[in-house]
């Protein structure tokens, strides 16, 4: 609960106010016992349990749910201008946005990674720090994502266009975000585990802020979640199919995917290590193929540009290190003068990484970038959680871009 404050700071969120005090007397009035086997026999332990799991529930709902919801409706309610213009779109990340945009070039029977998103609603969003740099957004000319993710949004996409409803697509990461607050107890054997696990990723604002904004890291996130879950639980196969899941909608699941082979081969009997091996990769690379084949075979210079020499730093276009997710941990915390300055630079001298992925290696005068010692410290608190809680459960039973053709959005 350590993180509720990092949600309502900055915020009028009474309502988690409210929820942390309550959460905080019944601690204090109601322990838990150690067991899952005393909780389930005691009343007063159950109804602890309870409480505090709908409290949590409850600021997940003022900090993340509603937020997201009047964002969407705001979106649904406000009128486009003639130019596709939208004061909404403040709101929405551009990953979410360029996720729809795939998905109306998909529908429309375009292919996503080689059509242009220069000429979209997408020119609407902001760089505020890159302003005065002459940027080029990369995500006009590529298309990252995996297609999972497309093919994951479609259908509730296609049944919105027939039913003329609007669609946003911060209600698919919304419903995952739901439904990660259900699975998550389920990794622990400790009442109070449970309800740790729910706070430290739930409220994490690492997590929070994404889902707010439309970003889709909580869908791979829930997808390795079910891994370890289903993996703990003895579910072999559901276990291969969720990390299966999980490498075919983002990249970063891929390098996790080693370490989760190498934990199957160690627990499993010596005798069943090689079948076991052989339908984990079988599965895994059945998942990738069957969502990602038909794309490579559109056009298959189109998806390798965009889905592996962008994000490996092959590409024309690249994006500078900034102040988020892994970038914003390497800057400590720290958000001023996102672009240029390496934080590790403590000399005379510093190093400038390009904002148009040139060689990091020209030396420049580093820029100043205030103390940073409280953000460090409310980061430290953020990760802190999700680096010790694992280690104190016992989970188990004991080439460049090539030219494209320009387009537009019927």
């Amino acid at each position: 609960m350590i993180l509720v404050p990092a949600q309502i700071l900055g915020r009028d969120d009474y309502l988690s106010v409210i929820a942390l005090l309550a959460y905080l007397m019944i601690a204090l009035w109601l322990p838990l016992p150690e067991t899952a086997q005393v909780l389930s026999s005691s009343f007063k332990s159950r109804i602890s349990f309870i409480l505090r799991y709908t409290l949590i529930l409850t600021i997940a709902t003022s900090t993340v749910l509603l937020p997201t919801l009047r964002n969407v409706l705001e979106r649904f309610t406000t009128p486009i201008e003639a130019d596709g213009f939208s004061p909404a779109y403040s709101t929405l990340s551009d990953s979410a946005m360029q996720t729809e945009l795939g998905l109306a070039y998909l529908a429309n029977g375009a292919n996503p990674y080689e059509e242009l998103y220069g000429d979209t609603p997408l020119r609407f969003y902001q760089w505020l720090d890159m302003e005065n740099l002459g940027w080029h957004d990369p995500a006009y000319d590529y298309f990252v994502y995996l297609p999972a993710n497309l093919l994951l949004s479609y259908p509730l996409y296609n049944l919105s266009a027939h039913l003329s409803l609007p669609y946003d697509q911060r209600i698919i990461f919304l419903l995952f975000y739901v439904i990660l607050l259900f699975v998550l107890p389920q990794l622990a054997q400790k009442p109070i585990y449970k309800l740790a696990f729910v706070a430290a990723v739930a409220l994490n604002p690492l997590l929070t802020d994404a889902v707010v904004l439309g970003m889709n890291d909580v869908v791979v996130f829930l997808a390795l979640t079910l891994a370890i879950l289903f993996l703990n639980r003895q579910k072999w196969g559901w276990s291969f199919l969720s990390i299966g899941v999980a490498c075919a909608l983002k990249q970063y699941a891929w390098f996790i995917a080693p370490f989760y082979l190498l934990y199957i081969w160690q627990t499993s009997q010596p005798d069943k290590r090689l079948t076991r091996m052989v339908m984990a990769v079988g599965v895994i690379g059945g998942v990738m193929a069957v969502t990602a084949v038909p794309f490579i075979i559109w056009n298959p210079q189109a998806f390798y540009t965009d889905v592996l020499a962008f994000p490996a730093g092959r590409a024309e276009l690249l994006y500078p290190i900034r102040g988020f997710t892994i970038g914003r941990l390497l800057r400590g915390g720290n958000h001023s003068d996102l672009c240029f300055t390496i934080p590790f630079s403590t000399t005379t001298s510093g190093y400038r990484a390009s904002c148009y992925g040139g060689p990091p290696d020209v030396p420049v005068q580093p820029q100043p970038r205030g103390d940073g010692r409280g953000s460090r410290a409310v980061y430290f608190l953020y990760w802190f959680p999700l680096a010790f809680l694992p280690s104190q459960l016992r989970w188990g039973s004991n080439s460049p871009g090539y030219n494209r053709r320009t387009s537009r959005l019927a």
